[in-house]
Order: C-alpha cells, then sequence, then structure tokens
C-alpha cells in the first residue's frame, strides 16, 4: 500500500532557448513525485507538462494530481493484480486519464517495482539486468553543423533527427544536402516539421530531398490524410498521433510516442504492440524530460527492441545544463546507456 506522497520541485535550465510551438522556453519545471510505500521503498515520477504541447499548465495538472493521490492513498495494492497495458497499471480505479498525470504515477510505480519487485519488471520487460543500453538517434537543433557532425561520429550515431520548418524551405533543404553530402550518405535523418508545413509546400519540400536516407518526415502537415497519394514520402505520427491512430495511408510508417502526451507508460505499451500488429515503426521519443524519467522511457525502448530494432529519441538530454540525476545517461557506440 502507498502510505506517503511526497513532491520536490525542480527547475532544468536549457542550453539555449527552446522553440516549442510558439513558445520560447529558457527552463523546464516541475515536480519529481516520490510515493512511499508501507516498507519504505520510494518510487519518483515525474511531473512536468511542456508548455506548447501539454493542453494544462503545471499549476493545473499539479491540482488534479491531488484528488489523484488523495485515492492512492486508500487503496490496498495487490501485485496479482498488475497490467502494464491498463491505466494505472490496473492497480488503482481512477477515472483521471490525464497523459501528465498517468505518466507520473506510471513512472513512479515503474521505479518502485525496481526497488521492491525487479522480478516482476524483468519478466515483463524482457530484462537481464537493470544497466539500459537502447539504439539511439541524435537530435539536431541549430547547433554548429560540423562539431555536431564530429560528435555523431565519435559517438557512433547512425540516425538523426533533425528539427525542420523554422527556417525556410530553402535554407532547411540546404542543410539536409550538405548532411548528406559531408556524411557520404551513412547517416539516416529524421526530420520534424511539427506540421509547419502546409500541403503545397511539403509537396515540393518532398520531391527535393535525398530520399535514400530519409526515414520519415515527422508531423509534416496538420493533413495527414490529404497528403497526396503519389508523393513517395514515409511519414510519422507524433503530435497527430490521436487523430490519425487508425488512419490506413501508404504514407504512415512509423509512430513517435512520447508517453507523457500519449498517455503514459501503459498507453505506449499498448501502442507498441499495436504498432508491431500492422508493421508500424515504433520510436519512444521524450517531451524533454529529466534523465530520471528517461530512463523509464529507456525501459520501453528496450521492450519495443526485442520486436524490432528502432533507434529511440531519448537525446534530449543533451540540451539541458542542469539536470543533477544520480544516474546520467551516456552515448557510446550508437546506444545511450544508464
Amino acid at each position: 500500500m502507498i502510505t506517503a506522497a511526497q513532491y520536490n520541485f525542480f527547475e532544468h535550465k536549457f542550453k539555449s532557448p527552446m522553440a516549442i510551438k510558439g513558445n520560447l522556453l529558457g527552463k523546464k519545471q516541475g515536480y519529481f513525485l516520490n510515493l512511499i510505500d508501507s516498507k519504505g521503498n520510494v518510487g519518483v515520477g515525474e511531473l512536468s507538462p511542456l508548455a506548447g504541447l501539454s493542453s494544462k499548465s503545471l499549476t493545473e495538472v499539479k491540482a488534479d494530481m491531488g484528488h489523484v493521490l488523495g485515492q492512492i492513498l486508500k487503496t490496498p495494492i495487490n501485485l496479482l493484480q498488475i497490467d502494464f497495458k491498463k491505466p494505472y497499471f490496473n492497480l488503482f480505479d481512477i477515472e483521471n486519464h490525464d497523459s501528465n498525470i498517468l505518466f507520473c504515477i506510471e513512472g513512479a510505480l515503474l521505479s518502485l517495482l525496481e526497488t521492491a519487485h525487479p522480478e516482476i519488471l524483468k519478466v515483463f520487460f524482457k530484462l537481464q539486468d537493470f544497466d539500459l543500453s537502447v539504439p539511439l538517434n541524435g537530435l539536431f537543433i541549430d547547433e554548429e553543423l560540423e562539431k555536431t557532425m564530429e560528435g555523431w561520429e565519435s559517438q557512433g550515431l547512425k540516425d538523426i533527427k533533425i528539427k525542420i520548418g523554422r527556417r525556410s524551405i530553402k535554407e532547411d533543404l540546404a542543410l539536409i544536402w550538405k548532411i548528406y553530402r559531408k556524411t557520404k550518405g551513412k547517416i539516416n535523418l529524421r526530420l520534424d516539421a511539427n506540421q509547419n508545413f502546409d500541403l503545397e509546400d511539403f509537396s515540393f519540400f518532398a520531391k527535393n530531398l535525398p530520399l535514400q536516407v530519409i526515414d520519415y518526415v515527422e508531423d509534416p502537415v496538420r493533413e495527414i490524410d490529404q497528403i497526396d497519394t503519389d508523393l513517395k514520402i514515409p511519414i510519422a505520427l507524433d503530435e497527430t498521433l490521436q487523430n490519425f491512430q487508425h488512419l490506413k495511408s501508404p504514407h504512415v510508417k512509423a509512430w513517435v510516442i512520447k508517453p507523457s502526451l500519449a498517455g503514459g507508460f501503459s498507453k505506449a505499451i499498448e501502442l507498441i504492440e499495436e504498432g508491431v500488429k500492422r508493421d508500424i515503426k515504433i520510436v519512444i521519443s521524450s517531451a524533454f524530460e529529466s534523465n530520471l524519467s528517461l530512463r523509464y522511457l529507456a525501459l520501453l525502448a528496450h521492450y519495443q527492441n526485442t520486436f524490432t530494432a528502432t533507434a529511440c529519441g531519448l537525446d534530449t538530454f543533451r540540451h539541458f545544463i542542469n539536470d543533477e540525476s544520480r544516474r546520467k545517461p551516456y552515448i557510446k557506440r550508437g546506444n545511450i546507456h544508464f
């Protein structure tokens, strides 16, 4: 039984201001939530909605969390009922299914299980131990290109995600072709447009890409279902996943899953298994969560990789300057390690 809950506020600063859906963010704030069981074991989750992507503010979700914790602290836990594919892992009957709250509580439960019942996690997630290592795609956001490419090579990265749509189409294409030529076509590119194109501009953009190295273009337009069927370009759904999860399109080849936005860890597991059935590539990604949460996102990525090897999108940690989490990730031989 969970007998107590405690909050710890945190504020992580970005190395440079981060543009998120019209918001220029210099930092990310949130709370670490400690759930403490009757034996003194502690599980830690993260409550940190990302401005521009989350529909609620930190103040709002913390107020909602108060009501959820009131129910959790009254409910005995029966581990025989645990089901990682159901909200709150089937341990609590709570109506609030807000993504931020599910992500926080389920993350804390994963943390608690790792401490108190590691065998449960090892069996379901197919783990040998908790020294996690999964393939990683690097994240390029307006950095110094030459130096960054040297880092890709030294770290063994073969997949790179590039934020596009912040420059002109001409500038984006010039950047992509420059990377293609400099890396001699040995780097796979994932292009994240954040719905910044209209249909006409995207058609022009797609027709002028080095398609042989394009893994996919993520959320190029709002109207995913209206993309010209003759356009030969793979598409990934991220922010548009909730609206177009059931869309059958020749373009949709991948789903990018950010559990804090998609419905928590339980929903992510459901989507992983649905994607496997539909032969859709699944990429586990981060909405700039802390290193503490990245560890459990890496756990999800490991689970996904037991089906199909895919680089995950957890390179966000490099863009903070003061995340002092106890377990800091590092990149080696193309993998992120915890």
